[in-house]
């Protein structure tokens, strides 16, 4: 196993402690959903660039490539029977390896 595939397993195993459970709805067809685990931030002070592109109340949600490989925007994340539209997604990589999409949805 190389080194960056050793740090992706020891983030999987940590982002897995800590993440909380959602529904992740494919808005185009096959419109696929699917139950998994996010992290999970809502937005605060130090965030005032994001908090004035996406809103008060805006989040960021990192989901696992290996959960869904292809998150797009206008894509739901339902968590606590509240939903919410993706607005906007990026890659994060260990190295070259791509492993989590980090997504951000907007506030009021």
């Amino acid at each position: 196993m190389s080194l960056h595939q050793s740090i992706k397993q020891a983030q999987y195993e940590a982002f897995d402690q800590l993440a909380v459970p959602v529904t992740w709805t494919q808005t185009k067809a096959p419109n696929a959903t699917k139950d998994i685990s996010v992290g999970f931030k809502s937005l605060g002070w130090r965030d005032q660039q994001l908090i004035n592109a996406y809103g008060i109340g805006a989040k960021i949600f990192t989901i696992k490539v290996e959960d869904v490989a292809d998150v797009v925007k206008f894509d739901v994340i339902t968590l606590n029977g509240e939903k919410y539209t993706i607005e906007s997604v990026m890659p994060a990589y260990v190295g070259s390896i791509h492993c989590f999409h980090k997504v951000i949805v907007k506030g009021r």
